[in-house]
């Protein structure tokens, strides 16, 4: 039993390594995408007019005309949770290709809305200057970008593989 566990972590590292190395060949164009439809998501909502500048190592560059400033927001702590939820269905053993392929890319859709969002309300923050909002942040850094890969994982997997065969 230890056996398999220690091989079901193996797997995960092993995957979870060449898809972060494959990652940072494809973060900035994912950024660039996630950052394009995010700014405008937050222009709707702020106190002005946003425009998207460039993506830059993870960094998303942002002009609002209403503080007649430049801003960057870190996106690649945002979008980086992609990899681990990937690597976690790629080290499940119980779970045939054709469901990993088909989990992942709806996993995919439902991690790519999560990051506009967030990203939207991470650029509305830093826009307004908002201290009073911070709780919504540090839940949304910490709980839901930490966690929500393995709950997807758990919510995918979970109807195919139970949790006491997992590591058979």
């Amino acid at each position: 039993m230890l056996r398999d566990k220690l091989l079901f972590l193996a797997r995960f590292f092993a995957s979870a390594i060449v898809l972060f190395l494959l990652w940072f060949f494809v973060r900035d164009a994912y950024i660039s995408v996630v950052g394009r439809i995010s700014v405008w998501l937050s222009s709707i909502f702020s106190l002005g007019k946003l425009e998207y500048l460039v993506t830059r190592s993870g960094k998303l560059f942002v002009r609002s005309y209403a503080m007649r400033a430049d801003f960057s927001v870190s996106a690649n702590p945002v979008v980086a949770n992609i990899i681990p939820f990937w690597a976690l269905l790629v080290a499940s053993k119980n779970i045939h290709w054709n469901k990993k392929l088909k989990d992942a890319l709806l996993g995919f859709g439902i991690l790519l809305l999560f990051h506009i969002v967030a990203l939207s309300v991470i650029i509305l923050f830093v826009e307004s200057g908002s201290t009073t909002l911070e709780g919504i942040k540090v839940f949304i850094d910490a709980l839901l970008l930490a966690f929500l890969p393995f709950f997807l994982w758990i919510f995918f997997a979970g109807r195919e593989v139970s949790f006491d065969r997992m590591f058979e």
